[in-house]
């Protein structure tokens, strides 16, 4: 019935229409394809997850049809990771448009030094094989048993987070974690932070990661692609290998012990985003890509 409704209202509203954006590419992005076949709309999908892609699930209606069809849409890639696994799934290399996230970039940085918090930013919804929340706080027991509370970590993001208050518990760490829950706005704790820490399996680009380098944050990732594509190990941040605990509680460690270091990764970050990753920058190459598309 959704389907069937999407099809008549773009039949309707197609001559006021220039180009379908689709924020994702799950079965959505094939339903929006099959309605507005026969229409001259392009359809453009952006694909945030790596593998791109991704197989649609037996609940999703008709998946053989939408996966057909959404194969025929344009695509923004966020990542040249992403690009290359669009081309691998079939989709010619003419059809894809590189563009990142963009942030807004604060006019003033973070002081860095000072701050005890080191901040992470993750929605437990999306689950430990994604986020790595088993490796998160694995570290931080173990940067515990050297740094003795003098830091504090400090986790954003919606979701159940007792099993982990649980865990940290056990580990004697409970009291150097303060679980802040769903937030409205990220800026106030990203601007007292000292160090801002990623350690995710799975990423497509993250915009925590970008505005924590605006507001010019040191920053500690995971070796996964989408943080590979923005992040230059000891250049304008930091990088240990995914699945590895101990080399995360000992990066965190070396960062905070180092506050001249973590001040030059911090200014590099920054520099990073007002090159590459603004809001301004990004609204640009969508609408060149909106009118591309819409002359085609």
């Amino acid at each position: 019935s959704f389907m069937l409704a999407l099809r008549q209202f773009f039949r309707q509203h197609c001559q006021q229409i220039d180009v379908v954006h689709v924020h994702e590419a799950h079965w959505i992005a094939g339903a929006v394809v099959w309605a507005c076949q026969g229409l001259g709309l392009p359809v453009v999908c952006k694909e945030a997850d790596y593998p791109a892609v991704a197989r649609l699930s037996y609940d999703a209606p008709l998946r053989r049809v939408l996966h057909k069809c959404r194969q025929q849409a344009d695509f923004i890639a966020m990542t040249d990771a992403i690009a290359d696994s669009l081309r691998k799934s079939g989709i010619a290399a003419d059809r894809i448009a590189r563009i990142p996230n963009g942030v807004e970039r604060p006019e003033a940085a973070s002081p860095v030094s000072g701050s005890h918090d080191v901040v992470y930013v993750g929605n437990f919804l999306q689950g430990a094989r994604r986020k790595a929340f088993d490796i998160l706080f694995a570290a931080w027991a173990q940067m515990q048993q050297h740094d003795q509370g003098r830091t504090r970590l400090v986790v954003l993001g919606a979701g159940d987070s007792t099993p982990w208050q649980q865990y940290l518990q056990e580990q004697g760490c409970q009291a150097a974690v303060h679980f802040a829950g769903a937030v409205p706005d990220v800026s106030e704790y990203l601007r007292q932070a000292r160090l801002f820490v990623l350690p995710s399996r799975v990423e497509g680009l993250s915009n925590a990661l970008l505005e924590a380098m605006s507001w010019g944050l040191p920053v500690l990732v995971s070796d996964i692609p989408a943080n590979l594509a923005v992040v230059r190990h000891q250049e304008n941040g930091w990088v240990v290998p995914v699945n590895d605990s101990q080399a995360l509680a000992a990066a965190m460690l070396r960062l905070l012990a180092d506050e001249p270091l973590s001040l030059q990764l911090g200014r590099a970050a920054r520099q990073t985003i007002e090159d590459h990753y603004t809001i301004q920058q990004v609204a640009g190459q969508l609408d060149a890509l909106y009118r591309r598309l819409k002359v085609n």
